[in-house]
């Protein structure tokens, strides 16, 4: 399998160190290709996941930029089987985007990562019953 994997934060954090392990974890069963912006906190980052993925770098922070680089990624997305969107707050609206301009190319699988604390999290009243207290 071929897997596109977008990530649109400017900094390393906790969302990027979980791509840096999954692509890690997984180079054997899949061909990954990873998506991230060029900026300066990001270079070693991409250097670091060179050794398991193809990386492509962009400037995915400049606002006038974000058309042609969504159709760069929409081309990068038909050569791939999967789309995995990796955002965080507070560059999930650009992922929110990409996952439009995506989704009708190939599966796109979006997720989010932030800190939110337990206990503000509220569960839809149908799971109480099955989740753990």
């Amino acid at each position: 399998m071929k897997a596109l994997v977008i990530v649109s934060a400017l900094d390393v954090g906790g969302a990027e160190l979980y791509v840096e392990r999954l692509v890690g974890a997984l180079k054997d069963q899949c061909e990954f290709t990873v998506a991230l912006p060029n900026a300066p906190n990001m270079i070693e980052f991409g250097q670091r996941l060179r050794s398991h993925a193809r990386v492509v770098s962009d400037a995915f922070d400049r606002f006038n930029a974000l058309p042609s680089l969504a159709i760069k990624l929409r081309s990068l997305a038909r050569q791939h089987d999967v789309i995995h969107l990796n955002s965080n707050h507070p560059c999930s609206r650009l992922g929110i985007a990409f996952a439009f301009a995506l989704a009708r190319v190939r599966p796109t699988v979006c997720v989010e990562q932030r800190v939110t604390p337990v206990g503000d999290i509220s569960v839809p009243r149908g799971l109480e019953p099955v989740l753990p207290v």
